[in-house]
């Protein structure tokens, strides 16, 4: 998820600094004093929703839901869960009718699943999101102004003629820029920028941050090293992890959101994933426990701020692992912990015994020398392995792989591994890799396509 800071989301220096404030304070409370803060925070944005949104106006009343009198967040159960495709079929029925006066500009999600989700982004929602990124930085030492750099290509980049440049003198924000996919070919520039421009931390998604890393080791010169590296948008998997704090410097404090704002989970500068529930109310439905004891739960989020176009129990289409009862963070922080980010419920293999395979991304570790890879299932019955090697990737790491599919699938699922290139790799609309494409139409069809065709089978 790209942070989009524009000039105008900073031109309300009053309530950055308010909510600033407020955060710096929230994430040290007490469980009671959190679930306070929330049922304040509801109170205020679902009365302005009872008040000025056609639909949330006719649901509370029917379910005899009165927002001014909310006491506990679990009050909200009352409610259906609000499934994406609802949003997209009610339309202008959840915006409110004083959207203009709050500054609100309409965005759009992605359409990873085929479909894009319209949305409304009011004022104080872009000024949660500067505040949100501003503490989850300074866990790892940033200071506003402090300059950084962004492996991206639209926020803070000013345009040449070939695109978009490095814009290290833009107020110290950035140091430099460049799209993912032309990493391999700048890497050594955008050390080079990072080093003169003094920048401490990094920020991207894994997949770009992993691409700069093995072309910066590739190329065995010097290179600039950084405190921190801030990782987003993409599931951060174990072996990517390793090698970018390897190569790049570290700690890689990781976060996860989404486009609507409704939740977020950001790692502190001690590994603990936190549940920012002063940010968004996260609730997991629909909670199962898989072999080993791990409890997994399907993200739904409620949001705290934003007034334009408020979402109560919005199905995110994600899921995440619990942690442990009564977990704790040796920050010291109170934020509830989650065990970690799963991603998309639809980035599963499902097998012909009727189970739902998640995190295959976790078979493929450091050892077996592999760039990047994504599984795609093609069948019930037939899941592609598609691997892009570097220097020490060899055939006995393709027959492990083969190996750890087949403890992990079963019996009735074969998995083949192939050789592949970083252009093989399906990407969404906004150029994330998903390391798992389930079983759907366009991803079966995605496989029967060129990239498939152009990947040699690993091994021979």
């Amino acid at each position: 998820m790209p942070i989009d800071f524009r000039l105008r989301d900073h031109l309300h220096p009053v309530a950055v600094l308010r909510l600033r404030r407020t955060l710096e304070r929230t994430q040290w409370m007490t469980r009671d004093e959190l679930r306070a803060y929330q049922a304040q925070r509801l109170r205020s944005v679902l009365g302005h929703a009872a008040r000025t949104v056609p639909h949330w106006r006719a649901t509370f009343a029917s379910v005899g839901l009165d927002p001014r009198r909310i006491e506990d967040p679990s009050e909200l159960a009352v409610l259906d869960v609000l499934a994406k495709e609802r949003v997209r079929e009610l339309g202008d029925a959840l915006h409110a009718e004083d959207a203009r006066r709050l500054g609100a500009r309409e965005e759009s999600t992605s359409g990873s699943e085929g479909r894009p989700t319209r949305f409304l982004l009011d004022r104080r929602s872009r000024v949660l999101e500067f505040c949100h990124y501003w503490r989850h930085w300074s866990w790892a030492g940033y200071r506003l102004g402090d300059a950084f750099a962004e492996l991206g290509d639209h926020h803070f980049a000013r345009r040449g003629p070939h695109g978009p440049r490095g814009s290290s003198g833009s107020a110290r924000r950035a140091a430099s820029w460049c799209t993912p996919r032309a990493c391999a070919r700048t890497a050594s520039r955008h050390c080079c920028a990072s080093s003169s421009a003094a920048c401490d931390s990094s920020r991207a998604c894994p997949s770009a941050l992993a691409q700069l890393a093995d072309s910066v080791a590739d190329a065995g010169e010097a290179r600039h090293r950084f405190d921190a590296v801030f990782s987003t948008g993409e599931l951060l998997v174990p072996s990517v992890r390793a090698r970018i704090e390897r190569v790049l410097g570290g700690p890689v404090l990781d976060s996860y959101g989404h486009m609507e704002r409704t939740v977020a989970v950001v790692e502190c500068e001690r590994g603990g994933r936190h549940a920012a529930q002063d940010y968004g109310l996260l609730e997991t439905i629909d909670v199962r426990a898989e072999p080993g004891g791990t409890r997994v739960g399907r993200v739904v989020g409620t949001g705290l701020h934003g007034l334009a176009m408020p979402l109560v129990r919005y199905d995110v289409g994600d899921e995440i692992e619990l942690a442990p009862e009564g977990a704790n963070c040796p920050c010291g922080r109170t934020l509830p912990l989650v065990g970690a980010v799963r991603g998309r419920v639809a980035d599963v293999v499902r097998t012909p015994d009727g189970r739902a395979v998640g995190t295959l991304y976790t078979l493929v570790e450091e050892r077996h020398g592999v760039r990047a890879f994504q599984f795609r299932q093609l069948a019930p019955d037939r899941v592609l392995l598609l691997v892009v090697p570097g220097p020490r990737f060899a055939d006995a790491a393709a027959e492990e792989l083969r190996a750890a599919g087949h403890r992990r699938l079963g019996d009735g699922v074969r998995l083949d591994v192939v050789r592949a290139t970083e252009d093989d790799l399906e990407r969404g609309p906004t150029g994330k890799v998903r390391p798992v494409v389930g079983l759907t139409p366009s991803s079966v069809d995605a496989t029967a396509g060129a990239g498939a065709a152009r990947a040699t089978p690993a091994g021979t």
